[in-house]
């Protein structure tokens, strides 16, 4: 059992007027704080999903006046709406209560977005204006096609690791396998690209001409859409994590960022790959205790001319800036009450096979009271 921290975690976070919302990893909870603090509001659970749920939300995506929050573990999409602190639901569960698994979202156009499964699910396309989801039939032919290609040596889940887009086509690489596939939407034409490498992609984005890939190892790689040619170069620092120690590549302004993964570094270098820079990261951003097999970072997003990347094991924010190449990071934090009061209903509850189970003497609604009392 591990006990809550004083600091927040989470996958993605959105700006709504003078607010940025998030949706903490830990458990079932929507939290926000104003842009120039650093104290987090609790604003209310989640009111259709599991309360001590992990990790129950990948990304969130504003429409209007909506916060749609995508699950990588949870029953459907929650829409939140700022200005009347109201609720919405939509169920993409399967049927019965299970809770689906997204890895990402591809924006298809202004009210289209489409869900990459994660694990064995259906790709499907959400409609922001009319709130509604189809089931877009693509993993039955990749499925066949990892099958024939031999991409998982009779692993029984399909999984998709990251994904990029570039132009028309759909670029998404193979949970632990050196396959990508490339998908034309309109077509629905499937075709899959076996990188020319041993290695596992660990993630891959996408610019004009070339797909930048990190793996479980310390290479990265630059892959030629257009020649099919691809560059892979070691990273030159010594690596303590050999296990994904880099999160991802990516190219902006000129620059090529690899974002650390279980590694603690942040490296720069150029598209020739035959230059590189290691900052320091900055005063008080560090690994929090007891985290230390765990990725640093787990998902990034830019804005602007910042680049994002959000705490999975570290104290805070992690923020680098392209123009003045800089880091800085931002702790977002919890009172102590709210943690300790937390700590306590966890310790009230017992574990049974991977599953919290609530003690009797400890309800749901006390959590929802005390939480709201705290903060």
């Amino acid at each position: 059992m591990r006990a809550f921290s004083h600091c927040a975690h989470f996958h993605d976070m959105i700006e709504f007027d003078e607010y940025i919302y998030y949706s903490e990893s830990s458990f079932n909870g929507l939290f926000r704080y104003k842009k120039d603090e650093t104290i987090a509001e609790f604003v209310d659970t989640f009111p259709d999903e599991d309360i001590w749920q992990w990790d129950l939300h990948r990304r969130i995506i504003r429409y209007e006046d909506g916060l749609f929050f995508i699950p990588l573990n949870g029953r459907g999409i929650s829409i939140y709406h700022p200005y009347n602190n109201q609720f919405d639901f939509i169920d993409i569960s399967k049927g019965d209560g299970q809770n689906v698994h997204f890895s990402d979202t591809i924006i298809l156009d202004e009210k289209k977005v489409l869900l990459v499964p994660q694990c064995d699910e259906d790709f499907m396309v959400v409609n922001l204006d009319k709130r509604t989801v189809e089931r877009f039939d693509l993993i039955v032919n990749m499925r066949e096609m990892c099958i024939d290609n031999k991409t998982h040596n009779e692993w029984p889940r399909f999984s998709t690791q990251s994904n990029c887009r570039i132009d028309d086509d759909i670029y998404i690489a193979l949970y632990d396998t050196s396959y990508i596939y490339k998908i034309t939407l309109d077509r629905k034409d499937i075709n899959v690209i076996k990188l020319p490498c041993d290695k596992h992609i660990r993630g891959i984005s996408g610019t004009d001409d070339s797909i930048w890939i990190s793996f479980m190892e310390d290479v990265v790689a630059k892959y030629d859409v257009l020649s099919g040619n691809i560059e892979l170069k070691e990273i030159p620092y010594m690596t303590e994590n050999a296990t994904y120690p880099y999160l991802s590549v990516l190219e902006y302004f000129n620059k090529v960022v690899i974002i650390p993964g279980r590694e603690d570094k942040f490296i720069l270098t150029n598209r020739k790959m035959d230059e590189w820079e290691l900052l320091n990261f900055p005063a008080g951003y560090k690994r929090e205790f007891g985290f230390g097999n765990t990725v640093l970072t787990l998902d990034y997003r830019i804005v602007e001319t910042n680049l994002y990347m959000y705490p999975r094991s570290s104290n805070g924010i992690l923020i680098y800036d392209f123009i003045n190449n800089s880091l800085d990071n931002r702790s977002i934090n919890y009172k102590n009450e709210f943690t300790e009061y937390l700590n306590g209903k966890l310790a009230a509850s017992y574990i049974k096979e991977d599953i919290i189970i609530e003690s009797v003497d400890y309800k749901i609604i006390d959590f929802l009271m005390g939480v709201k009392f705290l903060l």
